[in-house]
């Protein structure tokens, strides 16, 4: 069952969170789903909004994932089952009232999706010094391999000459 921990994360509108699925073959895909939400400590909901190879791989495999991050860098890794689609009841309702789907410009969700809970083992935390230096080495990385310039090399010659010409 979720902590009150992941459900207040899971319950933040612009939280980062991602719903990774597999298809028939075992091939991963993740995908950020925003709408994810707890509905209670074993139900997470989630609206069906331009999410097509997500919902292929739920109907071939529905166990999956979720990872949710709170603004204070920690996360959870939540392992859950695919239960239904539903296209009325309580949960569309309650997401399509929710403020990043109301005033979507897609008018709203196609139907609520609904995961059962089987786990949620694994609570890390990400500290602010290891971002500072994963930040630092990134930028290092992309000077060495691009130059002192930036962005230098970083687009095909046809793609640039067709950006200089619209500048």
């Amino acid at each position: 069952k979720l902590s009150p921990e992941a459900m207040r994360a899971l319950s933040g509108p612009r939280t980062p969170k991602f719903l990774a699925t597999r298809d028939a073959g075992g091939t991963p895909n993740v995908v950020p789903v925003l709408s994810l939400e707890a509905a209670d400590e074993r139900t997470v909901i989630f609206g069906e909004l331009m999410i097509w190879k997500t919902r292929r791989n739920l109907g071939a495999d529905p166990r999956l994932s979720i990872l949710v991050l709170s603004a204070d860098l920690r996360g959870w890794a939540i392992r859950g089952r695919f239960v239904e689609f539903q296209r009325t009841g309580a949960y569309f309702d309650h997401l399509m009232e929710s403020e990043s789907i109301r005033y979507n410009a897609y008018s709203g969700i196609r139907s609520a999706g609904v995961i059962e809970v089987l786990d949620a083992p694994r609570t890390f935390e990400f500290s602010r010094a290891s971002l500072l230096i994963d930040t630092l080495r990134s930028r290092w990385l992309a000077r060495r391999l691009f130059g002192k310039s930036r962005g230098a090399g970083a687009m095909p010659p046809q793609v640039q000459e067709k950006f200089s010409r619209l500048r």
